[in-house]
């Protein structure tokens, strides 16, 4: 890998304005609205961890769709339950 491979960036998403980067086909969406300190801190750090971890997603950042899966999944075994 040469030396100068590319820092994918922060982006915004006009619809939510919030930021987001998207990392090996996942878009990871940022704390806060785009552009605030807690939003780049955020960006910084996982860009950080993606470069440390051999330019691959930490295992601690779930994908939304598996984030999702898995609010549907609890919310159905309450259901369940009261049923």
């Amino acid at each position: 890998m040469s030396s100068t491979a590319r820092i994918p960036k922060y982006c915004r998403h006009k619809g939510q304005n919030k930021g987001y980067v998207t990392l090996n086909g996942d878009v990871i969406y940022f704390p806060g609205p785009w552009n605030c300190p807690e939003s780049q801190d955020a960006y910084r750090k996982l860009i950080g961890q993606w470069s440390l971890n051999g330019r691959r997603l930490p295992d601690e950042v779930a994908s939304p769709a598996t984030v999702a899966v898995a609010q549907v999944s609890d919310a159905s075994c309450t259901i369940a339950e009261l049923c």
